[in-house]
């Protein structure tokens, strides 16, 4: 076993040793596995005296590149149907991975586990109960992806302006005052959405923004 797998084996573990006992991590191949009953708990909170708010039978393979593998999350006792965001390949669609890497700072496995993961299955509570989507829904495929990223950039969800921007970022160095804007308006960057680049030049680094671009060019 590498050092890189037990070392994410060991982390998992310590996240759910808490609050999901019916969760068992194990390394299968050059993965890491959670497998079990997955406990929908009060945020922020050990398990209530009366149980749950739901249960889901689930499977979770963890890449030791986490987190730039999105884990790839099953939900296995057939309480979402199809339709109901699963992927083409029966994966759960807990949203656009570069989204989150790029919004949030934390992307431990604790974090993994309290943001798009639980968002995803309290989502599927909270529809299967009220018919609605609390936070939301993006559209799948391709058109979800550009909201996504069009979300992350500030900016209308059209994927022409989306490409643009994430080209200029892709570029190596900073954003140059003299390089046409990726508004489309027909400015110089340093007459036009400088600050509003800069900004974004923190978070999207060109290594991401080749990502991002590779994503929407070849959504599947």
């Amino acid at each position: 076993m590498s050092t890189a797998l037990d070392g994410l084996r060991q982390k998992i573990e310590q996240v759910l040793a808490f609050d999901q006992p019916a969760l068992s991590v194990s390394v299968v191949g050059d993965q890491v596995m959670v497998v079990g009953d997955y406990f929908l708990n009060d945020e922020g909170s050990a398990p209530a005296p009366e149980g749950p708010m739901a249960t889901f039978a689930v499977r979770v393979l963890f890449d030791p590149a986490y987190p730039s593998v999105e884990p790839l999350v099953y939900e296995t006792g057939g309480a979402i149907p199809q339709g109901r965001h699963l992927n083409p390949n029966n994966t759960c669609c807990l949203g656009v991975w570069e989204q989150w890497l790029v919004e949030e700072t934390d992307h431990s496995v604790s974090a993994f586990f309290a943001g798009p993961f639980r968002d995803y299955f309290l989502s599927q509570t909270h529809y299967r109960l009220h018919g609605e989507w609390p936070f939301g829904e993006l559209p799948h495929g391709l058109d979800g992806i550009v909201v996504a990223y069009a979300s992350v950039l500030g900016i209308d969800a059209d994927k022409k302006k989306v490409v643009e921007h994430l080209r200029v970022f892709a570029r190596p160095g900073w954003p140059r005052g003299h390089w046409p804007c990726p508004c489309g308006n027909g400015r110089r960057i340093r007459a036009c959405h400088k600050i509003e680049l800069a900004n974004l030049r923190t978070a999207i680094l060109p290594a991401m923004a080749k990502r991002m671009l590779q994503r929407i060019e070849s959504p599947h």
